[in-house]
């Protein structure tokens, strides 16, 4: 589980595939090396966006989602998803951050 702070570049539509729905926010964030993140938003936490728009400042709490798949030639990828289940609102102005161990921390 982890947050990031950012700027909302673009909020995508709800896409059905099945039984799951999900939809896409992509955020810039604000850091020495900022980034563009696409974050997916699943099922019931799909409207939650329907509040925010290009510009907004704001946190999103966040797990990591990882799954592998064989292609026919049979090499297998892995794929990464940063799934989001919380977002709010920041002042303007409030630093980019991710929750994330001091490397102190790090049993290594």
């Amino acid at each position: 589980m982890g947050s990031i702070i950012g700027t909302v570049n673009r909020v995508g539509k709800t896409t059905t595939k099945g039984n799951y729905q999900f939809r896409e926010l992509v955020l810039n964030t604000k850091e020495q090396y900022p980034q563009i993140l696409s974050v997916v938003f699943s099922n019931d936490k799909c409207t939650t966006l329907d509040q925010y728009k290009e510009g907004d400042h704001v946190e999103v709490q966040y797990n990591l989602r990882g799954r592998e798949w064989t292609n026919p030639q049979g090499d297998v990828k892995v794929f990464n998803t940063i799934q989001a289940w919380k977002i709010h609102k920041q002042a303007e102005g409030v630093e980019a951050k991710e929750h994330a161990p001091d490397r102190a921390d790090l049993p290594f």
